[in-house]
């Protein structure tokens, strides 16, 4: 057992915790490089020439870059920041 107070942390729950954290990271790395795919998809296809406010390609690639920015978050919250920077 270590000295110095306690956090009530064992090594198992830090591992699972980092381990989730890295995951955390690469699948929210993943939705906003599908989301920037997404949004230049829509505006490639934009032949109307609308807003890009109206296309719904658009606003789908914007929810998944909400969604990956928020696992980015959540990552550095369970993950040290020199593991999920470079992923």
């Amino acid at each position: 057992r270590r000295s110095g107070g306690g956090g009530g942390c064992d090594d198992a729950t830090a591992n699972s915790t980092v381990t989730a954290g890295g995951v955390a990271c690469v699948i929210g790395n993943t939705m906003i490089s599908l989301s920037f795919n997404l949004q230049r998809l829509a505006h490639r296809n934009n032949t109307a020439s609308v807003l890009y406010t109206q296309l719904k390609g658009w606003w789908l690639g914007l929810g998944f870059m909400f969604i990956g920015e928020i696992g980015n978050f959540l990552a550095y919250g369970m993950a040290p920041a020199s593991l999920v920077s470079p992923l």
